[in-house]
């Protein structure tokens, strides 16, 4: 038996691929740990675990291979996951009907506990279904937020010991700005900047800033532009008047977000389901202004140190913006020194790291 693995070889890009790069910088700073752990990696964690200098040669073994979606089931270099006492599945579903003794899955799926299957197409339905049945079959299962806890307890009939808490943190490598690397952004004249920075999943709702940027100039006489960082596919896939009043940068990496937080005005987060997202913390971190959606999983962890929206409704999305931009610079400034003490407490990645080092041990 091999002991103890950490599997993120699923992961290839999100908030996901933040907390493996996260994850893997604070092991290899305990190589006592790292030496008795071997570690499943994708491709897209690898190249930039390199890029940052991070010496993997302390993990007992390191594997880099690619296993997305369903296509771990079929994968017959996951049967060696049955040899380990434990396996920690940094996020699942994890398709595959070889087991280790135990499993911790880390559970990051909104649309599962949000969602009725009943209100679904078959193709999608089938989708959670399969995804649920996989998630059940673990013995420990990780979230990041009490409320996703919850939920998932009523939806899975979990018990409340076996669904642990590791709440996300923001980065060490916002902390050090050696680690940074430099982003060019052209902003343009006359407008006001707003951020997204992560997938356009349908959840994410991105498409309602064309609805909020229409009001703006409309009724306010403001102008404002939107920075995605989506992949090829998912810019194709927005509508002729979103690409209009948006600027696709594409995907960056992690060392690229603080300089991406630095070049836009204000945070733009409509969500309409999360199990928890690091954006809007890394936001207040830089001093960003954060405008996001009226929810519970923004609640837990902003508080009242962000400015609001309804999410569906771009007339009273507008009316907040403008409200914000209005207030005197002094009222603004002591709000974001504000937000930044408040979120003291993701600052540090490696509280979460001795959660997950306590179950692996």
């Amino acid at each position: 038996m091999f002991n103890n693995a950490l599997f993120c070889s699923n992961i290839r890009g999100g908030g996901a691929l933040q907390v493996a790069i996260s994850t893997l910088v604070d092991f290899s700073r305990d190589e006592t740990f790292a030496n008795s752990l071997d570690i499943y990696i994708s491709n897209p964690i690898y190249k930039q675990v390199i890029a940052l200098g991070i010496n993997l040669s302390v993990f007992k073994n390191c594997f880099v291979q690619d296993d997305f979606g369903i296509k771990q089931f079929f994968s017959p270099r996951l049967r060696r996951i049955s040899n380990y006492s434990s396996v920690l599945v940094l996020f699942g579903p994890f398709y595959s009907l070889f087991k280790p003794v135990n499993l911790i899955v880390g559970f990051a799926q909104p649309n599962i506990i949000e969602l009725s299957f009943t209100d679904l197409s078959m193709l999608v339905r089938f989708k959670y279904i399969l995804q649920s049945y996989f998630f059940a079959r673990s013995d420990k299962v990780l979230v990041e937020s009490n409320v996703v806890k919850d939920k998932f307890i009523k939806k899975f009939n979990f018990s409340s010991n076996n669904v642990l808490v590791a709440h996300n943190a923001i980065s060490p490598i916002f902390l050090n700005t050696n680690m940074w690397r430099a982003l060019e952004i052209n902003r343009p004249p006359n407008k006001l900047v707003f951020g997204y920075l992560g997938r356009n999943y349908p959840h994410k709702n991105i498409n309602f800033f064309t609805l909020v940027h229409k009001k703006l100039l409309n009724d306010y006489n403001i102008n404002s532009v939107l920075y995605v960082t989506f992949t090829d596919a998912e810019w194709n896939g927005m509508s002729n008047d979103f690409k209009k009043i948006a600027v696709n940068i594409g995907p960056i990496a992690l060392s690229e977000c603080p300089g991406f937080y630095k070049a836009i005005d204000f945070l733009f987060f409509p969500s309409l389901a999360e199990c928890f997202s690091i954006s809007p913390i890394e936001a207040m971190y830089m001093g960003v202004p954060v405008f996001a959606s009226d929810r519970d999983f923004v609640k837990e962890s902003c508080s009242e140190y962000v400015n609001y929206i309804d999410p569906n409704d771009s007339a009273s999305a507008a009316l907040v913006i403008k409200n914000y931009i209005d207030q005197p610079v002094s009222v603004k400034s002591l709000e974001l020194d504000n937000a930044k003490y408040h979120i003291k407490k993701f600052i540090s990645s490696s509280l979460r790291s001795e959660i997950y080092k306590g179950i692996l041990s």
